[in-house]
C-alpha cells in the first residue's frame, strides 16, 4: 500500500500504485498507465488539462499484479494530472509530461 491523500485531504493507505511509462512522453506517442494492485478492485481513471479541464475518464477492475491502460496519445504539448481512484475512495495523482 502507499500513504497518499484522499479527496479530503487526509492521509490514508491506498492499494494501489501506479506509474506513467514514458515520463515525460512525445507528443503523438502515448503512454501507458502500470498500475499495481494486491486484489481485484474497481478503478477509475481520470485525465486533467493545467486548467481543470476533464480530458477522459475510464472506470475499469483492476487485478492482483499489474494493470496496464493506455493513456490518450492525441494531446498537446504540456502538463496534464492523472488521477486515479478507488471505490474507497482512495486517490493518487501523478503528473504526465508531453514534450
Amino acid at each position: 500500500t502507499v500513504d497518499v491523500g484522499n479527496a479530503a485531504g487526509e492521509e490514508q493507505a491506498v492499494p494501489f500504485r501506479a506509474v506513467i511509462i514514458p515520463n515525460p512522453s512525445g507528443q503523438g506517442q502515448g503512454a501507458q498507465l502500470w498500475i499495481d494492485t494486491e486484489s481485484y478492485q474497481a478503478l477509475y481513471l481520470k485525465v486533467f488539462d493545467v486548467n481543470g479541464r476533464l480530458l477522459s475518464e475510464e472506470a475499469f477492475h483492476g487485478t492482483p499484479g499489474r494493470t496496464v491502460r493506455d493513456l490518450p496519445p492525441v494531446l498537446a504539448l504540456g502538463v496534464y494530472s492523472v488521477v486515479i481512484t478507488d471505490a474507497g475512495g482512495g486517490l493518487l495523482a501523478l503528473k504526465w509530461v508531453i514534450l
